[in-house]
């Protein structure tokens, strides 16, 4: 069991089943904002996009190259949806978080007319040994993208070469699992997240704090048991606006206060993606035989590989395979009525 944060918190929070949950909401400057139809991969709770599959080559990506032969998914098939607001509540909690009765106190703070914060007073007992929160402001908005079928069918025709131009291409160690389709993601403003995992059962614990939106007025306390949580246990963000553009001089420039980018929905809370994976299918089997008449690691030399494509938002970055955060009772169902052959 991982005892890194952004393994806890993904952990914790999947179960709310609003997608993948990022330990790292803030794009990294020069890459900006997750999009929808971004592929790449999650690296220690931060999704990194490899190319954005809805943009052709000429156009920006995010890393001003593409996959051989690419070509960009026709978006006139597929219907987008958003912003509208997703999570109105400023504090999410996993289940083994139980508030005390009588304990919270949410408030919308003040820094100035413009710039409203959000100010938080919450007591809690530990139900088990691990937990997370979120505490974001304002109100989320999800930006979504529908036709399912034209994605997979897209991603099962060029999967073969986007693995290439991660591990060949770019040297990326990723497996093919790795490799995330963005068809949604839910976005704020301001946030704070917090993880953690230890003798905790039974502990009592406190959570203060205040999304304020001018710059250095965020603050968070977490304790339980009396102990502060480790500093590499908790984040606020976003962190001090750096452009990803550079002046002569190569220094970077830090954006002013009270720019409108502050108020921007920028940072990705949750992502939903789709994801490819491959299982190997017999052609010949012994007539009316079952699995318990076969030998112990058969393999057939007949067999053949598909290529399925599903979702897979609550994976922790720990664990290699977790039941679907959109139909958990029929994951196999849900992979085999989306098998395609890889070209090649």
């Amino acid at each position: 069991m991982s005892a890194a944060p952004w393994d806890i918190y993904a952990e914790q929070l999947k179960n709310l089943q609003y997608g993948y949950p990022l330990w790292v909401p803030d794009p990294a400057p020069q890459l900006g904002p997750v999009q929808l139809g971004d592929v790449g991969w999650i690296r220690q709770g931060e999704f990194i996009p490899l190319f954005n599959a809805f943009r052709a080559a000429e156009d920006a990506q995010p890393w001003d190259s593409v996959p051989a032969q690419f070509m960009p998914l026709d978006t006139r098939s597929l219907s987008f949806f958003g912003p509208r607001e997703k999570i109105g509540q400023t504090l999410l909690c996993s289940s083994s978080i139980k508030q005390r009765e009588g304990s919270a106190s949410v408030s919308a703070g003040n820094n100035t007319p413009s710039f409203p914060s959000a100010d938080l007073a919450f007591s809690f007992r530990c139900r088990d040994d691990a937990g997370a929160v979120l505490l974001l402001s304002p109100s989320a908005m999800s930006y979504d993208v529908l036709g399912e079928g034209a994605i997979k069918d897209y991603i099962a025709s060029n999967f073969d070469g986007w693995f290439r131009f991660a591990t060949e291409v770019r040297q990326l160690p990723l497996r093919e699992k790795d490799i995330r389709f963005v068809i949604g993601t839910t976005k704020s403003i301001r946030w704070a997240v917090a993880a953690f995992r230890g003798r905790y059962r039974n502990r009592d614990g406190a959570l203060t704090g205040a999304l304020g939106a001018l710059p250095g007025s965020a603050n968070l306390s977490f304790t339980i048991s009396n102990q502060s949580l480790p500093s590499t246990h908790w984040r606020i963000g976003p962190p001090t606006r750096i452009n990803g553009a550079q002046d002569n001089r190569g220094s970077a420039r830090i954006e002013a206060a009270g720019s409108t980018a502050i108020e921007t929905h920028d940072q990705c809370l949750f992502i939903h993606s789709v994801k490819a994976k491959r299982r190997i299918i017999p052609r010949f089997l012994k007539a009316g035989a079952g699995p318990h008449e076969l030998p112990r690691n058969f393999k057939d030399p007949a067999s053949r590989q598909t290529l399925s494509t599903g979702d897979w938002d609550d994976e922790s970055a720990s664990e290699d395979e977790l039941s679907s955060a959109h139909d958990e009772a029929s994951e196999d169902t849900h992979i085999l009525r989306h098998k395609f052959l890889p070209k090649g």
